[in-house]
């Protein structure tokens, strides 16, 4: 998901087909190629499968054309917007090409601009042509992000050479490949025109008759330098052609790093994948009918909408996986709670139990003491000549027997009571006379309330 993207470059030469292919982050190459002619569309599309993989769908595609199938002109056209410079180009192509104005796909490029006017480069392809190669492509299952000239490869290449130059002058960048020579006049930057030829014995006659093209067609531009790349060794000399100098270079020596040299040397056509990395593309040509712009659209929304489904996904299943351990925590202190509650409440049953018996001792203790006071309070109040031998004490009635030595001690014994606060309505129940040898003895016994609440 977070890889940088493969990318398969799809070349159409006029009986061959080949495909490049860059894979994953350390960018290794496989090439491929097959041959092209009538009714063998299918099986290059089949062959095309196989090599791309599985992994055609997440595959950034870029689809070449040979420059053989292709017209460029340059014009200076009174419009600056795009969809009328397009209806411009149109009508331009159909007075020097037999075909009509919609049975070509056409491009534009604007160079500069000026008051109502601007200058435009131009590029334009039969659509029937154009659409054999989308169809291979199609049936394979990939969608090209770019359709675009094979020469348009020459663009990175002098942006690795002169970078963006300002000084006006015109620059030719010549890349041999494949037994084709493709020219390019470079200025500010900016392919103004370009051409592809078969490669003859002596690639300066090529280079001579685009030089004097670029001065017909460009009269205010001055050619001072090319630079030719790829070129036979028997020919890797500096020289002078046409009144400008030449310089010859090996392409492998444009390779930013050694691994990109490696995989140059591998597949000269792997350094391709500098289109597509922004560095080309900006300025090139893009000719992909309209069905491509929309399919290419469907599946970047696709593309949106399945990472989007994964980010999801992945969102709620963290959440749920948090959701769950929060979950957990909660339940796990909730039987933590339950625990401690269960054990606190055995306490409290214990301390209950407890407060019951300390509140019988208590109770219990109460009466006992209530008694004890009643009967220290009568031991005080009890004659010298009586005393006491049985004190029952129930429900606030005192019943009290004793001995006194005489009656009249018993009578000043219920006197005393009679008189207290603490003891009300003392009555005399019983009294009992008993003579001893030495005197006499009365057994008494008394009933009265208790004053203390």
């Amino acid at each position: 998901m977070f890889r940088r993207s493969d990318v398969c470059i799809v070349e159409f030469l006029p009986d061959a087909w080949r495909a490049s292919l860059v894979r994953g982050r350390k960018r290794s190459v496989a090439v491929r190629q097959g041959k092209l002619g009538p009714g063998q569309e299918e099986r290059a599309a089949g062959e095309l499968a196989e090599f791309v993989g599985p992994r055609r769908v997440n595959t950034r595609t870029l689809v070449l054309i040979p420059r053989t199938a292709c017209l460029l002109g340059a014009w200076r056209l009174p419009s600056k917007d795009r969809g009328e410079l397009v209806g411009m180009a149109e009508l331009q192509f159909s007075r020097t090409t037999p075909h009509r104005r919609g049975e070509m796909q056409v491009d534009v490029r604007r160079l500069n601009s000026s008051v109502g006017k601007s200058l435009v480069s131009c590029a334009m392809t039969g659509r029937d042509a154009l659409q054999e190669c989308l169809d291979i492509v199609g049936r394979a299952g990939l969608c090209p992000e770019v359709v675009t000239l094979n020469v348009q490869r020459l663009v990175p290449l002098a942006r690795r050479v002169w970078g963006n130059r300002s000084d006006g002058r015109g620059r030719i960048l010549g890349l041999c490949l494949d037994g084709a020579l493709g020219l390019g006049l470079f200025v500010r930057g900016d392919m103004l025109c370009s051409r592809e030829e078969l490669l003859a014995d002596d690639a300066d006659k090529a280079l001579e008759l685009f030089v004097e093209y670029c001065r017909k067609e460009f009269p205010g531009t001055t050619v001072r330098e090319a630079l030719l790349l790829g070129v036979p060794a028997a020919t890797a000399q500096v020289r002078s052609v046409a009144g400008i100098s030449v310089g010859v270079r090996e392409l492998y020596s444009l390779a930013a790093d050694a691994n990109e040299r490696m995989a140059w040397e591998l597949c000269p056509a792997a350094f391709l994948d500098l289109l597509l990395a922004g560095d080309g593309m900006a300025n090139g040509f893009d000719l992909s009918p309209d069905e491509v712009r929309r399919e290419r659209e469907r599946q970047r929304w696709r593309w949106l909408f399945r990472h989007l489904a994964v980010l999801a996904a992945l969102f709620l299943t963290g959440a749920a996986l948090l959701g769950a351990g929060a979950l957990r925590r909660e339940l796990s202190d909730i039987a933590w709670l339950r625990r401690e509650l269960a054990r606190e409440s055995g306490r409290v049953r214990d301390v209950e139990a407890q407060a019951r018996q300390i509140a019988a001792v208590g109770q219990y203790l109460a009466g006992r003491v209530e008694a004890a006071r009643a009967l220290a309070d009568l031991a005080r109040r009890l004659p010298p000549q009586a005393r006491l031998e049985r004190f029952e004490l129930k429900d606030r009635t005192a019943t009290l027997q004793g001995e006194a030595a005489s009656l009249e001690a018993v009578e000043a014994f219920q006197s005393a009571l009679s008189g207290a606060a603490d003891w009300r309505e003392a009555r005399l129940d019983g009294i009992d006379k008993r003579p001893t040898e030495t005197s006499e003895k009365v057994t008494f016994r008394l009933t009265f309330l208790s004053g203390q609440e």
